[in-house]
């Protein structure tokens, strides 16, 4: 790639234009010409005519592994739209995907909320850039980001009037061919995701696939556990203490709405919740939000307590004589 502008960014959704962000130029033989740190805005005044490539912090972008029967070139478009559809919680229009056979039958698949990349997209479009990559950090990228050779899976971009993008699948016709790619795969019995966190996620995420086996994926278990509770209490086919989880689910994300895009895991026990975070919660809340938080719950008799010892952790529980239907 000829010479471009290398950004390292935190979580977008605290993105500001006036915010220092640490940035490398970097020419065609990935020497590095310049690196330091500037505020967005002055970056954009600066380096408008290079491209962009932006490091995506955890969170923001998710990548995984899918796993496929034998396909043909023509059919594998479909097939990952297909398989990915059933793992997302929006429609699948909603996100940005890019995906890339790893090896036989495997593909490196990585995707965003549209409405995520915003505060991002919204100046760089501003300022005509036009052509920008996102990349998803990972352990294997994020320390050497200035100079290391571009993933070849990475959200690319290229900004024009009607704002086009390689990573954003033009409609097909795709529902038949789906299904039988969808049925096929499932009675050959190749259906397999490799989770790449921890063990405390992964023994969490577990959890939440065996409580609920129908979810053929869990990426946010949350978001997915509330969901999956509402619609069996809509059929009246709950478990008898789903109701205290649906109700300490949608307490918690009414009193911290920052909490409902950064969980990582959950775990609830004897009308007690453990969330694990992808952050510190000293990053999300300032001592006084901690400080309202825990008197607006303790008002509708619920606990809210940090983990001293886990600092991405916090525990939720209900006072026993509090009784819900």
């Amino acid at each position: 790639m000829r010479t471009h502008l290398r950004l390292q960014l935190p979580r977008l959704q605290t993105l500001t234009v006036q915010q220092p962000l640490a940035f490398a130029i970097v020419d065609r033989r990935r020497q590095l010409q310049q690196e330091g740190h500037m505020p967005l805005s002055q970056l954009l005044r600066q380096f408008s005519h290079l491209p962009f490539v932006c490091w995506l912090a955890e969170g923001d972008a998710i990548t995984t592994q899918l796993t496929l029967p034998p396909l043909k070139k023509s059919q594998r478009e479909t097939a990952i739209r297909s398989r990915l559809q059933s793992m997302l919680l929006q429609p699948y229009d909603c996100y940005v995907v890019s995906w890339e056979e790893s090896s036989s039958g495997n593909y490196q698949v990585s995707w965003a909320l549209k409405k995520t990349l915003q505060p991002l997209l919204q100046p760089l479009q501003q300022a005509a850039i036009s052509r920008i990559q996102l990349i998803p950090s990972t352990e294997e990228n994020h320390a050497n980001w200035r100079t290391e050779p571009l993933p070849k899976t990475n959200l690319f971009f290229v900004l024009d009037s009607q704002a086009t993008s390689s990573a954003m699948w033009p409609w097909l016709k795709w529902p038949l061919l789906a299904t039988v790619v969808w049925w096929s795969s499932l009675a050959l019995g190749q259906y397999k995701v490799k989770h790449y966190t921890h063990a405390l996620q992964q023994s969490n995420l577990e959890l939440v696939q065996s409580t609920f086996p129908h979810l053929p994926l869990v990426i946010n278990p949350l978001a997915q556990a509330k969901q999956a509770l509402q619609q069996q209490e809509e059929a009246h086919s709950h478990q008898p203490n789903s109701a205290s989880l649906i109700w300490l689910l949608e307490r918690i994300s009414e009193l911290a709405p920052e909490l409902n895009d950064n969980v990582r895991a959950l775990q609830y026990e004897n009308q007690r919740l453990q969330l694990t975070l992808t952050e510190p919660l000293t990053s999300l809340f300032t001592t006084p939000s901690w400080q309202q938080l825990q008197d607006q719950a303790a008002a509708q008799q619920i606990v809210v307590l940090d983990d001293e010892t886990n600092p991405v952790a916090l525990w939720i529980e209900v006072h026993m004589e509090q009784n819900h239907e």
